[in-house]
């Protein structure tokens, strides 16, 4: 299933691969997920697993990426959108999943616009609908 991953989901999968957010990770090296890329979204996935605060293993850190990146799907260039989103951060993933018209797994959705122009999911629906 092509689907863009928010930075939220990824941090709360190696911080806790047991939960919900873990499971959506577990589908990539599966082939059960194939993670939407591009330049922004990786090097926000990049910088963000790198903070010390985090406490994130780092050889976990770059196992995950480096599947992200063998098993996922890169847009060069990066689609942009017009719509605004309360954290502009969030607008990279917002228009590569609108682009590809695919889903978007969140744990984040009020972060996103209610307009649906994409289907936004937490991880436990994703999880649900896509065992």
């Amino acid at each position: 299933m092509l689907c863009v991953v928010d930075t939220n989901v990824v941090v709360s999968g190696l911080l806790n691969p047991r939960g919900k957010p873990g499971a959506v990770l577990e589908r990539i090296p599966a082939g059960r997920l194939v993670p939407v890329l591009t330049g922004p979204i990786f090097a926000e996935y990049e910088s963000v697993l790198h903070r010390k605060r985090l406490r994130i293993d780092p050889v976990l850190a770059a196992g995950l990426l480096a599947d992200m990146e063998y098993f996922g799907v890169l847009l060069h260039p990066a689609p942009t959108t017009d719509v605004v989103l309360p954290d502009p951060d969030d607008t990279p993933f917002f228009a590569a999943a609108k682009y590809l018209r695919c889903p978007l797994v969140t744990g984040n959705r009020r972060d996103f616009p209610a307009g649906r122009e994409i289907e936004i999911l937490s991880p436990a629906e994703f999880i649900a609908r896509f065992p």
